[in-house]
């Protein structure tokens, strides 16, 4: 657009100087500088057109978090199998005292996941202080390792029985485990959760859970140069 102008005013001003060289190029020039405006117009009009429709056209709703998976297994504290100390009351399971991994009471829950794949599970427990906040625990045999297969539950409010996952303090510290979460990889078909007492911590239930693969960061945009 900026070239026509320039071809057009050469040969006008040519003979522009031969008449008038004072007045006759105003006009010519003006004119294609009119005509060089002109296509602006279609041309921004498409430009933003589409940046318009993307604005006002109903597009896909905004991305949200994957949903939370749901359990393939959920048993309450009665559905385990004791062996003394740890004893069911009130639909609560616990033991009195603390102990060894030997000495602690048993509970075994049996439950089925549909496909081989990696598990967390989650209990319903209460756990107000560093005293009552622990059990030992593993999948399909008994815990027999300690401190690698002790669950240290992160506080409850006070006497209220919060969800928590199981984790496992291997070579880590009460409150900066190892195994956090703690990630079981089954097979499809039949398994055993098994609790040993280790503190009074109380716990109703137990649900299992398919893993979901934490969500990577999205990469960075790279600066316009």
């Amino acid at each position: 657009m900026k070239v026509l102008p320039c071809l057009l005013v050469g040969p006008l001003a040519s003979l522009a100087i031969a008449a008038a060289p004072t007045t006759a190029p105003t006009a010519p020039a003006s004119q294609p500088a009119a005509a060089s405006t002109a296509p602006a117009t279609p041309k921004d009009a498409t430009a933003t057109s589409p940046a318009t429709a993307s604005v006002t056209a109903p597009g896909k709703p905004e991305t949200k978090a994957a949903a939370e998976p749901k359990p393939v297994a959920s048993l309450a504290a009665k559905d385990a199998k004791l062996t003394a100390p740890m004893a069911l009351k009130d639909g609560v399971i616990s033991q009195p005292d603390n102990t060894g991994i030997s000495e602690g009471g048993k509970a075994v829950f049996e439950f089925t996941v549909p496909k081989d794949g990696d598990y967390e599970i989650y209990a319903l427990v209460s756990a107000p202080d560093d005293d009552n906040n622990s059990f030992f625990v593993n999948v399909d045999t008994e815990p027999k390792e300690d401190p690698l297969m002790i669950w240290d539950i992160e506080l409850t409010e006070g006497t209220a029985f919060e969800d928590r996952v199981i984790n496992w303090r291997g070579e880590g510290s009460a409150g900066s485990d190892q195994f956090d979460p703690k990630t079981f990889k089954l097979t499809a078909g039949a398994h055993k959760l098994f609790l040993a007492g280790r503190e009074p911590a109380k716990l109703k239930s137990v649900a299992v859970y398919p893993s979901v693969p934490a969500t990577p960061a999205a990469p960075a945009t790279p600066a316009k140069k």
